[in-house]
């Protein structure tokens, strides 16, 4: 019976059929040449990318393909397979060989840039040497749900990236959801990332930050995000001025922040106490702060993305 329909009816199924990282697609180019060649568009639609090798894999499946091949709808890039384990990962050794070099990353997005809808992003070794730079940079016009992922992982933005607020167009410009992941502190690592990307991206509206170390100033850097005066602190201690001068204000178009603390020995319980006051007297437009969880994992994160890409399934581009 199925022969029998017509490519259109046929692409309209396979475009909300095929949201499983290609299985559906991979199966139904099995069963007859007819439907092999109405179902090859959809074989890249949900990609998943575990580990530098398998981006490598993906980037020589790519390429050759003409554009209407290749659309990319919903992408989960990782440098590392979910198998491994962070105490593992972390080892120098398996650092130099699984590091996710970011010019590999780039030549990927540049190759869906053109459809993607939502991207996740896990790098759970060595830097972030040029990740965030790259994402930020790469007009990426339909990507409406960013998630960053860099637990254990230093977050390195260039001081160079200011340029990129110079630019004449958003590269963002229908970003909606942004999710910044990563245990280190909010004023020298997640700050500047905030900044980067949301510069990008003037149609923001949900920010989620997640797993933060709060450490001797971050509450007056958390104020000056939200565009207001820092409390002061317990002990009288003060950030001083050329510090907030460079916090950068969060765009008018982010209605709700919500922040997670990390849970553990290296946030100050002063500055968990500041920021419970800002939140209870709704210290920002929109700031809500979160109770501590457990540690997100690998598996988290690629169900969170499997459940956000079926949500958002996107009309043909």
């Amino acid at each position: 019976m199925i022969q029998n329909l017509p490519p259109e009816i046929l692409y309209h199924i396979f475009h909300y059929a095929c949201v499983d990282q290609g299985v559906t697609a991979r199966s139904l180019s099995l069963t007859s040449r007819y439907i092999a060649s109405v179902s090859s568009r959809f074989l890249f639609n949900t990609l998943y990318i575990p580990g530098v090798d398998r981006l490598e894999r993906a980037l020589r499946r790519l390429v050759p393909l003409p554009p209407h091949l290749r659309r990319v709808y919903h992408l989960f890039v990782a440098d590392r397979d979910g198998q491994i384990s962070p105490e593992r990962s972390l080892s120098r050794l398996d650092q130099n060989f699984i590091h996710m070099p970011s010019s590999l990353l780039s030549q990927l997005l540049f190759l869906v840039a053109p459809t993607l809808h939502t991207l996740t992003v896990v790098v759970q070794t060595g830097l972030v040497s040029g990740i965030l730079e790259r994402i930020a940079s790469t007009p990426l016009h339909y990507l409406t749900d960013l998630t960053l992922s860099f637990n254990y992982t230093r977050i390195a933005v260039s001081p160079d990236s200011h340029l990129l607020h110079t630019s004449a167009s958003a590269n963002l410009p229908r970003l909606r959801y942004l999710h910044i992941d990563t245990c280190h502190p909010l004023t020298t690592n997640i700050e500047p990332a905030v900044a980067l990307v949301t510069s990008q991206a003037p149609c923001l509206t949900t920010l989620h930050v997640s797993d933060v170390l709060l450490m001797p100033g971050c509450s007056a850097v958390l104020a000056r995000m939200l565009g207001r005066l820092p409390l002061r602190a317990q002990h009288g201690w003060v950030v001083p001025d050329d510090v907030l001068d460079a916090v950068a204000r969060l765009p008018f178009s982010v209605r709700e922040f919500s922040l997670q603390v990390h849970a553990g020995p290296l946030t100050i319980p002063g500055e968990v106490r500041l920021v419970e006051r800002m939140a209870s007297m709704d210290y920002g437009d929109g700031f809500i702060l979160l109770p501590q969880t457990p540690k997100r994992d690998y598996q988290h994160w690629k169900e969170e993305w499997l459940a956000r890409a079926v949500g958002s399934w996107p009309e043909e581009v």
